[in-house]
């Protein structure tokens, strides 16, 4: 596991990477990659799924990348939402006893740049992976994911959406 400072974000995301059971550096095969939003939540959840598809031979060999923010409730507010929502950061300022101002909304563009030039950069330069990504997120990170099926422009080849939250920003997704 590893922690990548984004410059672009200003904050540190740990990364807990899980590799297919024949995953070798001794040979020349790359394979896909899922981020998973929300890892220090999904990730477990996840990588269960895949050993227990394993067992029958459901799933393909993946790599498997959960992502969390070092603030997870305050950075994923920001990081997963894809317009400024003044009302919204008050009601979660409130609804989390935090101080006026904690929650801030509006961030998704910036997160993805984070994803596409600092977060998959580094597991693409260390890891024996290939262009086939896709990625996958729920409630709020369900409309990331959403939004990056809308912007990301071919990015991601895959995407899982879990309950997204379609609601915000005037349903615009």
């Amino acid at each position: 596991d590893h922690t990548i400072t984004s410059r672009i974000l200003e904050r540190d995301y740990k990364l807990y990477i899980s590799f297919p059971k024949n995953y070798s550096t001794k040979n020349s095969i790359s394979y896909p990659v899922l981020y998973v939003l929300d890892g220090q939540c999904f990730y477990p959840i996840i990588t269960g799924t895949r050993e227990l598809l394993g067992y029958v031979n459901e799933i393909e060999d993946i790599i498997i990348v959960g992502i969390s923010a070092s603030n997870f409730s305050v950075d994923r507010h920001y990081d997963y939402t894809t317009s400024v929502d003044t009302a919204y950061d008050k009601e979660e300022d409130k609804s989390h006893d935090k101080p006026k101002g904690t929650y801030k909304s509006g961030g998704a563009a910036k997160f993805l740049e984070s994803l596409k030039t600092e977060i998959i950069p580094f597991v693409d330069n260390n890891y024996k992976t290939n262009s086939d990504r896709g990625i996958a997120g729920s409630f709020l990170g369900g409309s990331f994911t959403a939004y990056c099926l809308v912007n990301s422009d071919g990015y991601f080849t895959r995407f899982s959406l879990g309950s997204p939250s379609l609601m915000l920003d005037n349903e615009k997704l």
